[in-house]
């Protein structure tokens, strides 16, 4: 029997998670499922058996933090499934974690790895709990403990960029900056930009080139 659950999260998280999702399946007998990209960070927990990764052909760690990425990645199932999944805001991440979100991109980063005392006690409740609408409840009290100061007016400046993006995929720099009201710098000529100062966007533009900035 399979089952999915989709989750908003509370008014206060409403602007740093977009919600959650619970997966579970008792079949035994493999399925193996092609997962697209979304544009949005994710933080998994695997409650019941891990997910093969067939190109990599190892395992997907017990919880992990999946950073934006940029192609395909085909999936099997091992035995029964229970997984829980938060999927952030293109742009929270930073301000719940305190990492940039750039460093993730493209990775599967264990949770363990993270080197994060409070996040690897939230992977042993979440593992150790068996009702999960509480492993919600205990996913949400952590993400609240974490919210530290970001003024509002950053979170709607680059919800207003992301919102601009997905309704007109062929923007210029130009265009964004201004609906966000921010400065937008050329590309920066060293090979590793500083991105901590601001929001680094790449887009597409009308001439079939892409456009980037970085929005201070």
């Amino acid at each position: 029997m399979q089952s999915f659950q989709l989750i908003k999260p509370c008014f206060a998280l409403a602007p740093y998670i977009r919600h959650y999702w619970i997966l579970q399946d008792d079949s035994i007998a493999p399925v193996s499922e092609r997962t697209l990209p979304i544009g949005c960070m994710q933080l998994v927990f695997h409650k019941g058996k891990q997910l093969l990764l067939l190109g990599e052909s190892e395992l997907q760690p017990q919880s992990f933090i999946s950073g934006q990425s940029v192609g395909f990645s085909d999936v099997m199932s091992t035995g029964r499934i229970e997984m829980i999944t938060v999927v952030f805001q293109p742009y929270a991440v930073k301000a719940l974690f305190h990492i940039p979100s750039h460093l993730f991109r493209g990775q599967t980063v264990d949770t363990d790895a993270m080197e994060d005392v409070e996040l690897s006690d939230l992977v042993k409740q979440v593992t150790d709990t068996s009702d999960n609408a509480v492993c919600i409840r205990l996913i949400e009290q952590f993400f609240l403990r974490r919210l530290y100061t970001l003024p509002e007016y950053n979170l709607k400046r680059m919800s207003a960029v992301f919102h601009e993006i997905n309704l007109r995929p062929q923007i210029n720099i130009s265009h964004l900056s201004g609906t966000a009201c921010l400065e937008v710098t050329a590309v920066p000529s060293s090979p590793y930009p500083d991105y901590s100062t601001g929001i680094w966007i790449s887009v597409n533009n009308s001439s079939g080139g892409v456009s980037h900035g970085l929005f201070r």
